[in-house]
């Protein structure tokens, strides 16, 4: 749902600057992932690799996260995909621009 809502977000904010937004894949894993970006482990938390535009979350890390901070809810994790998105967004507005430049 948290990503779907930033999808919807940024497509129209980048589309009003007449910029195309392609937003990035959510990748669930558990203990360790290879990504563009290289080999990672659960214990590097979340993270985005701008190699595949994708963001990836362990979610243990969540559970350990609401237990470690009684973050309890959705919260934190709404919180860290919104993060990890801004990511993208940052990436994905320089691009765009670097290419838009005369």
């Amino acid at each position: 749902m948290v990503l779907a809502d930033t999808e919807e977000v940024w497509g129209k904010v980048f589309r009003e600057q007449g910029i195309s937004y392609r937003a990035p894949k959510l990748v669930l894993f558990n203990s360790m992932v290879q990504s563009a970006c290289g080999f990672s482990q659960a214990a590097t938390g979340p993270f985005y690799c701008p190699g595949d535009e994708k963001v990836y979350i362990d979610p243990d890390f969540l559970s350990e996260l609401q237990k470690r901070f009684k973050a309890e809810g959705d919260f934190a994790s709404a919180y860290i995909i919104a993060h990890e998105v801004g990511h993208h967004v940052q990436r994905s507005s320089s691009v765009s621009l670097k290419r838009s430049w005369p």
